[in-house]
């Protein structure tokens, strides 16, 4: 056996010991569910905990990158007050989204210390590009040093940093298509670099060999996104993705959640409202009547994934509930 072989097996082998799990609580028959933040930056951190407790979720996948809920240059002071406001509630922030891409950004060693000290647990990074000056096998190589910089960092501060596979809205971005990112990450230890894994851009990108993609990620997969889209829109006489509410789009939930099953992913998810939570009209409301509106939506969001994960349970294994 190789060294890279070896490596390899080593890898694969701590993929299975990422602490973090799907089920709430210990409770097999409830889904994790964060709620990215993204959407809600119109709250302070009392609203958006009050707003996210009262929707009933665990955890906030907080912003902590520039035009977040926690801007870079005041991340010492300010991720410390949102932890306590959601902690306050009986929330959790074990995650936060960045826009680190290497261990050499200005904000990211700060950012990651902070993160570390409070409890936050993953990270999800910044998007990479392909050089086309450079070309992409090089550009790759690239990418690959500089996840490999970060593991570093990440191994030394007790954090998994991931990355998103996302539809490529640029031919330049990085990690479009999910062999991209796998071909990056393979011989990096997933609790140090990990995946955060779209099914809505993962089908976007591939909509015939989705799953193939999901089963190649597998061992390196942090946690979910959870969202929903169909082909709705053109550019250029080509369909593009179109966001919509959970369920009416073409991801198919239930196909998508017994695949976690069967190849063992049990991570946190992460709910994302993208399409469109509040109208022009609607934003100029007073700030309390947004809030109603925006707990009604979020609830319902939240409420669909929570009842496509249950009903793929089997019917006795995780619950007493009679075939």
């Amino acid at each position: 056996m190789t060294r890279r072989d070896l490596l390899k097996t080593g890898i694969l082998a701590s993929a299975g010991t990422l602490a973090h799990t799907l089920f709430a609580q210990g409770d097999k028959t409830k889904m994790q569910m964060n709620f990215f933040s993204k959407p809600l930056h119109w709250m302070n951190y009392e609203q958006l905990s009050d707003c996210l407790a009262t929707i009933g979720v665990d955890g906030i996948d907080l912003t902590v990158r520039p035009k977040g809920h926690v801007l870079p240059e005041k991340v010492r002071t300010d991720l410390p007050r949102a932890v306590k406001a959601a902690q306050s509630r009986g929330l959790k922030v074990n995650m936060i989204v960045t826009a680190i891409t290497s261990a050499e950004d200005e904000y990211a060693r700060t950012i990651l210390e902070t993160a570390a000290e409070n409890g936050v647990e993953m990270y999800r990074m910044g998007y990479q590009k392909y050089d086309y000056k450079r070309g992409v096998a090089r550009s790759l190589d690239d990418i690959r040093a500089r996840f490999e910089k970060l593991a570093q960092l990440n191994k030394k501060l007790g954090l998994t940093g991931s990355y998103q596979n996302h539809y490529a809205w640029k031919p330049e971005l990085f990690g479009g298509v999910v062999w991209d990112l796998y071909s990056a990450v393979r011989e990096i230890d997933p609790r140090e670099i990990s995946c955060q894994y779209d099914i809505r851009h993962a089908i976007a990108e591939s909509p015939s060999s989705w799953s193939n993609a999901t089963r190649v990620i597998a061992p390196w997969i942090s946690s979910i996104c959870l969202k929903d889209f169909d082909f709705g829109d053109e550019k250029n006489g080509l369909p593009i993705p179109r966001r919509q509410p959970a369920g009416e789009g073409i991801v198919p939930w239930k196909e998508y959640l017994s695949l976690l099953k069967e190849l063992k992913i049990q991570v946190p998810s992460t709910v994302h409202l993208e399409w469109g939570l509040l109208s022009k009209e609607e934003s100029r409301l007073p700030i309390d009547h947004k809030i109603r509106i925006a707990e009604e939506r979020c609830t319902r969001e939240c409420a669909f994934y929570r009842t496509e994960f249950e009903s793929t349970l089997p019917p006795t294994k995780y619950n007493n509930s009679k075939t």
